[in-house]
């Protein structure tokens, strides 16, 4: 399921990968990174559910002591804690095995701009290229012009 060598490898990538952005696209990569972060740490809220139903069963059955919930809370802890890690290095991975993706689509924003302007401008003067060899090829008629009269 998980490949912490993967990890490691996809987040050396990426490392270098941020080492070459400006700040707009480095802010736009760490807003993406925390929301990786934000939706492994989704996982606290079933795990703790899980827990109070767990604790609350207990307590109706053995009569608690405070060691015992704190063992209970501990276990839980490191439960969760565990589920959030292999969670985040999986959505990393997901997210940012791609890195070459990642480069080409940057590359490709940066550029798009310039490459559209040209694309145009192109366009443009190929169609007057082309309007001005269609006008000299055909002789076309003219328009009557009507004289209103006076009466």
């Amino acid at each position: 399921m998980l490949d912490f060598k993967k990890f490691l490898k996809v987040g050396k990538h990426y490392i270098g990968y941020l080492m070459s952005l400006g700040f707009k696209d480095l802010f736009i990569n760490f807003l993406g990174l925390l929301l990786v972060v934000g939706l492994s740490l989704l996982v606290y809220i079933p795990v703790s559910m899980i827990r109070d139903i767990l604790y609350k069963i207990i307590v109706i059955f053995v009569s608690g002591s405070p060691t015992l919930y704190e063992v209970f809370d501990l276990v839980f802890t490191i439960i969760s804690a565990i589920l959030c890690i292999l969670v985040f290095v999986y959505l990393f991975n997901k997210r940012y095995e791609d890195v070459e993706k990642l480069k080409n689509s940057r590359s490709d924003n940066l550029y798009l701009n310039k490459d559209k302007k040209e694309k145009e401008e192109n366009e443009e003067n190929s169609f007057k290229v082309r309007t001005n060899e269609v006008s000299e090829e055909l002789d076309l008629p003219k328009a009557k012009v009507e004289r209103k009269k006076f009466n």
